[in-house]
């Protein structure tokens, strides 16, 4: 049986990361990026790339990275990867199971859906389209951590975000799969389903796991 954690009276706004949690992009860009910091000098693992790399705002990596192999690399190194993901993307790129279910169900019962995402703004955008879920995300619905001050795991990009949507920080839920991303959405004040996650085990006090994207409904009290 689930335990609500609110009812849909309760909430107006959810609020969405993208990567790994809306689309399954994380095990193509962790390639793609692998590849791309061989060519830059910086020769990591897999596992590396993943605990150092996926998560933080590209601008960020870039700044790492330039420090560790000893050159400038720049916007134009950012540009090169983006475009040489986004080929993939428009081959590879698929929708987390789920996905499409519950944000028709969220907007069917009156709560608006965004996305807040370190990703830039177009890339976002772009990723949506392709797995088709931006016809309940359209583009003026996504923000990215590059328009604030701080990335995750500061609570900018949500704040803004719920600012944009004209909503409290109250009345809004988060859906995030790191745990950055978790700590910008305390941070904000807003209740946090991480996902995946195991159901049978509490987290932080206001965080509840998700085995899969199909239980938010339930958990908001939607039938």
């Amino acid at each position: 049986m689930v335990t609500r954690v609110g009812k849909a009276g309760d909430v107006d706004l959810a609020i969405f990361d993208c990567d790994g949690v809306l689309v399954d992009s994380e095990r193509i860009s962790s390639r793609v990026l692998r590849g791309h910091l061989r060519e830059a000098g910086l020769r990591v693992s897999a596992e590396e790339v993943d605990a150092r790399f996926m998560g933080p705002r590209l601008k960020d990596i870039v700044v790492t990275v330039e420090a560790e192999v000893g050159k400038e690399l720049g916007e134009a190194w950012i540009r090169e990867f983006e475009d040489r993901r986004a080929r993939v993307f428009e081959t590879e790129l698929l929708p987390i199971p789920g996905a499409r279910e519950v944000l028709s169900r969220l907007t069917d019962h009156g709560i608006a859906v965004c996305v807040a995402s370190q990703g830039r703004l177009e890339a976002t955008r772009r990723k949506l389209a392709l797995v088709e879920l931006a016809e309940f995300i359209p583009g003026d619905a996504v923000f990215s951590a590059d328009e604030v001050a701080h990335g995750k795991p500061h609570p900018d990009v949500f704040l803004h975000a719920a600012k944009a949507m004209g909503v409290g920080p109250d009345r809004c839920v988060v859906v995030e799969d790191s745990a950055r991303g978790v700590t910008a959405a305390l941070r904000a004040g807003m209740r946090v389903f991480q996902y995946p996650g195991n159901s049978d085990e509490r987290g932080e006090v206001g965080v509840w796991p998700l085995p899969s994207l199909t239980e938010i409904p339930p958990l908001l009290g939607i039938a």
